[in-house]
């Protein structure tokens, strides 16, 4: 698919000419007092100094949690060792697991 001649045609010089700048850009001052963006420099924008430092951040207090009981309000009891016997049978009543046999899966 080839271009068509309207757009294959050059522009004519007078279609080249540069754009008219403004003044304060022509003339390459930056500091000048023309329109554009600068720094306030009045004592009422300036930044004020600091005349001292701000104390450093604390540590917050640990609240003391008072759902874990403590030692001294534990009550212990004693358990009779024949009421032990009836909850927990000694391991020597309890029969032996018994152990598999290893099967010899190779011939021989």
């Amino acid at each position: 698919m080839a271009a068509s001649p309207e757009l294959r045609r050059l522009p004519s010089p007078a279609e080249l000419e540069p754009c008219p700048l403004p003044a304060a850009e022509q003339s390459g001052s930056s500091s000048g007092g023309g329109e554009g963006y600068n720094t306030p420099a009045t004592k009422e924008s300036a930044i004020p100094a600091i005349t001292s430092c701000p104390p450093a951040p604390r540590k917050k207090r640990r609240l003391e949690v008072s759902c874990k009981r403590r030692l001294l309000d534990l009550e212990l009891f004693r358990v009779a060792p024949e009421l032990m016997e009836l909850l927990f049978r000694p391991l020597e009543d309890h029969p032996s697991p018994a152990t598999k046999k290893r099967k010899n899966r190779c011939p021989g």
